[in-house]
């Protein structure tokens, strides 16, 4: 997956993936770059994702925190992409740094399908997708050092980064699946028409 992206096997990975927004917490990622645990271990970000709808300043703000806090040459920005799996493959840990709460953020239920090490802001429904320490990790929303300790710690311990992601693909193919949820709006349906009856 690397080689496809262009990445040097060698160097620690933390991928975002989703639309490039003011809340969205790429900012976030990027300054957590500058802070000790990620610098000291050269980790790169790889940003998948377009500003979009609307204008592209997002994407230019959050080259512009790169380079303010002088970790540009660390940033990838791939925009948006057809292959998540490629994405996820490359990463060592994905990483879900929304600084609002986010109803149900689809990037955090598809890294923790593919069974990847996430570390999600503790904000809106990721903590109802993430668990922390047991299928994931959570950090106060827009703490770029959280973030960096949290990202750093998993990027130590690969076994660490198993437990949690096969605990994670687990979890979320159990309470997120196609068939559960069908399961739950039929029943709803049943509920209201017997109401009605």
């Amino acid at each position: 997956a690397r080689a496809a992206l262009g990445l040097d096997a060698r160097v620690p990975v933390i991928a975002v993936l989703g639309r490039i927004s003011d809340w969205k917490g790429q900012d976030v990622l990027v300054r957590a770059l500058a802070e000790s645990p990620l610098r000291e271990r050269g980790a790169l970000a790889l940003i998948a994702g377009e500003a979009w709808p609307g204008p592209r300043e997002h994407t230019a703000g959050v080259l512009a925190v790169a380079s303010r806090v002088g970790v540009s040459e660390r940033v990838r920005m791939i925009g948006f992409r057809d292959d998540v799996e490629t994405v996820l493959g490359a990463a060592d840990v994905i990483v879900v740094p929304s600084t609002a709460p986010d109803p149900l953020p689809g990037s955090a239920i598809e890294a923790a399908a593919a069974g990847c090490a996430v570390v999600a802001s503790a904000t809106g429904g990721l903590p109802e997708i993430i668990r922390d320490r047991e299928t994931g990790r959570l950090v106060a929303p827009g703490d770029p050092r959280a973030l960096a300790r949290a990202a750093a710690e998993l990027l130590d311990d690969p076994a660490e980064r198993e437990r949690l992601g096969a605990a994670a693909s687990l979890d979320v193919r159990e309470r997120f699946s196609e068939r559960l949820l069908l399961e739950e709006v039929q029943g709803l349906y049943d509920s209201l028409l017997a109401g009605v009856g």
